[in-house]
């Protein structure tokens, strides 16, 4: 079994860091799958598995300011624009810092298993627009 572990650093966006910490203790990312690979750039996650759990939790979060560099192994919150975070976040794959200057901000970063996370694979083949909830099978 292969795993991969992450280090939470609230100096670099403090609200980000809370929101991850909330969602953990709710157990929302439990049997959470990770639905979007852009190859060399990003793998997304985010949406619980339950469609009664995501709508809990998607109330947005204000934006932290970009502290850290979106740095191969750091993780942020994916958005639709400003002030829209609430759960989807992604690992970045490579040094991305051209998503610093628009307003992703990292909260933490996988200290272990970065491995792990390189290897996971495309849940669409020929497509990186992710998969929707819709598509997701608890099992």
């Amino acid at each position: 079994r292969s795993r991969s572990h992450s280090c939470v650093e609230s100096k670099y966006s403090r609200i980000g860091a809370d929101r991850f910490y909330q969602l953990v203790l709710d157990n929302f990312y439990n049997c959470a799958a990770f639905f979007r690979v852009v190859p060399d750039f990003v793998v997304q996650f985010g949406t619980a598995a339950e469609p009664n759990e995501t709508s809990h939790w998607d109330t947005t979060i204000p934006d932290d300011p970009t502290l850290q560099s979106n740095l191969r192994s750091y993780v942020s919150y994916a958005t639709a624009g400003p002030g829209t975070r609430t759960t989807q976040m992604f690992i970045n794959l490579d040094d991305n810092e051209g998503l610093d200057e628009q307003g992703f901000s990292p909260f933490g970063r996988i200290v272990q298993g970065m491995d792990v996370v390189s290897r996971i694979t495309n849940p669409t083949p020929g497509s990186t627009d992710g998969a929707s909830q819709d598509d997701y099978e608890i099992g």
